[in-house]
């Protein structure tokens, strides 16, 4: 077996045996022994064999690991004795003789010796600590080289997220099919054809200042069109309710036959009968199902009508906001008078999306080095948990970093989500969010044991943060008790300072704005503790 692993490594292939009897590997052509995570020795077998003057491997070992043993209690003996030393230039003359006080050697304490051998160790100390910064670095970098996937996967997912929520959601409905039936239109000697003839529609307005309307049911569903609801004719009601029924329509509207004369009447008159305010009324039947269309038509038919009456005034010569309802809404404090769902949506997104992307990609990180064997090595080598953890936690901020760059510039440059803040703070704000998901992470990879288990809490924990954060409802929505509860999760109060900072102009020196950035400092402070006592009395 011997040649057959000596031919491996001439042919270019590393091989590496672990054995637990020493001086099994005394056909190997070099050695290295290890002890406490430090090389005490590496040569060759026979070199070895024959400096420390030995006929097995065995006693070569116990003898280093005694002078290893010994070279600490040398060092307590040294600091801890009274006595003077004399310094290396202490030297007697040839002839023995001192002529003067001055001739006498310079002598030094214990004490300063002392001192300069624990400046020495510390700088040692200091100079191997960054060895094996220096080393794991460089192992983590190769890993990043050796499986490209999972920077790619790290650097491409936030985009596609990003775009994914710009390009699907927060946007009104289209192609909405309503069903019409006409029996206003249908009842006239053009039949439904008179709607296409629009000097067939026609308001007169006589002497005695009364208005003749014609055919205004065919302006009211011009004005359905330019809210994005397009009528399908219908001959009856039963016919137009069963579409909707069997989900061919999302909705069904209905006018009387004397639907303009009627409301002539009723706007003329004022007291009329209820005859004539049931003509003049359009009869609609929404499929309630869908609460988003369904709302939605229920705002575009009642803008569709505002619309349509004050063509019907204006046309009449009567001022248009005599139909109106008697409330004025003033320019808004804050936002547009039509916000988007978007805007509202926007800012807890991105704080969700760079919050679980961090937290998942970290939370397998650890456990892999530890099924690897890679964590076993590197503690055998001297590295510290924590010096792993610390390279980890380097690496993944700048990974963080680039995300936050990238989302921020496809949200405000890509799809112009206007934001009123600075820039700056709003970029600050997600770059501690992704460092939150990120200790978040870890602390899954600390203390789980597998990656299952580490994948069954972090997905676990992603929908009642989300339904719980208020990004898909509103906070004052839920109870008292659920909303405390809800403050307290990671990205709640955050999500509400992104959204002031976008929204309002918010400063980072508004209480709203830094309440958010205590909370996601102060989630990062409680992670990071929690995983470097995990570290410091785990014993694997």
């Amino acid at each position: 077996i011997w040649d057959f692993l000596a031919e491996q490594a001439r042919r270019g292939t590393t091989v590496i045996i672990t054995t637990h009897y020493i001086d099994e590997t005394k056909q190997a052509h070099k050695i290295g022994l290890l002890r406490d995570g430090q090389l005490l020795a590496e040569d060759s077998p026979e070199d070895l064999l024959r400096k420390f003057d030995c006929d097995t491997l065995e006693e070569a070992f116990l003898k280093l690991a005694m002078r290893q043993h010994e070279m600490p209690r040398r060092r307590s003996t040294l600091t801890a004795s009274p006595d003077v030393i004399p310094d290396s230039s202490m030297c007697a003359p040839v002839d023995n003789r001192y002529h003067s006080r001055d001739d006498f050697p310079t002598i030094t304490s214990s004490t300063d010796v002392s001192a300069n051998k624990e400046g020495e160790i510390k700088r040692q100390q200091e100079i191997k600590e960054f060895s094996r910064y220096k080393a794991v670095f460089i192992k983590s970098i190769q890993q990043f080289a050796r499986h490209p996937g999972g920077l790619i996967f790290s650097i491409l997912f936030p985009i596609i997220q990003v775009v994914a929520f710009f390009a699907a959601v927060g946007h009104d409905p289209r192609d909405l099919q309503i069903g019409v039936v006409n029996d206003e239109a249908a009842f006239s000697p053009f039949g439904l054809k008179i709607c296409s003839n629009t000097s067939l529609v026609t308001t007169v307005l006589q002497e005695d200042e009364t208005c003749d309307l014609y055919m205004l049911s065919c302006w009211f569903l011009e004005e359905m069109e330019k809210k994005m609801l397009f009528p399908t004719v219908y001959n009856s009601t039963e016919e137009a309710r069963k579409a909707v029924a069997t989900g061919k329509l999302y909705g069904a509207l209905h006018f009387s036959r004397n639907f303009s004369s009627a409301l002539g009447k009723r706007v003329a008159d004022g007291e009329v009968d209820d005859d004539i305010v049931e003509d003049s009324s359009v009869s609609v039947w929404l499929d309630m199902t869908n609460h988003q269309i369904s709302n939605f038509m229920k705002t575009q038919l009642h803008k569709a009508y505002e619309s349509f009456t004050r063509r019907a005034m204006t046309a009449c010569g009567r001022p248009e906001n005599l139909v109106q309802i008697p409330v004025h809404f003033e320019k808004p404090v804050y936002g547009k008078s039509e916000p988007q769902v978007v805007s509202f949506m926007a800012p807890g997104i991105l704080i969700t999306i760079i919050y679980f992307l961090s937290a998942i990609v970290t939370s397998t990180l650890m456990i892999t080095d530890r099924l690897e064997g890679v964590w076993e090595r590197s503690a055998v080598a001297g590295v510290k948990p924590k010096e792993m953890l610390n390279v980890h936690i380097t690496l993944q901020s700048v990974v963080i970093l680039l995300q936050t760059i990238e989302m921020m510039a496809l949200a405000f440059i890509g799809y112009g989500i206007p934001s009123v803040g600075s820039k700056l703070v709003c970029g600050l704000l997600l770059f501690l969010q992704g460092i939150c998901g990120m200790c978040y992470g870890f602390l899954l990879s600390v203390y789980c044991n597998s990656h299952t288990m580490s994948f069954f809490v972090a997905t676990g924990s992603f929908y009642p943060m989300i339904l719980l954060c208020g990004i898909l409802w509103p906070l004052e929505g839920m109870s008292y008790t659920l909303r405390m509860i809800s403050l307290t999760l990671p990205f709640t109060i955050p999500s509400i300072s992104l959204r002031n900072i976008m929204e309002k102009g918010a400063t980072i020196m508004d209480k709203s704005v830094i309440y958010g950035f205590l909370t996601t400092i102060a989630w990062i402070v409680i992670t990071l503790a929690l995983i470097y006592l995990r570290l410091r009395f785990k014993k694997t």
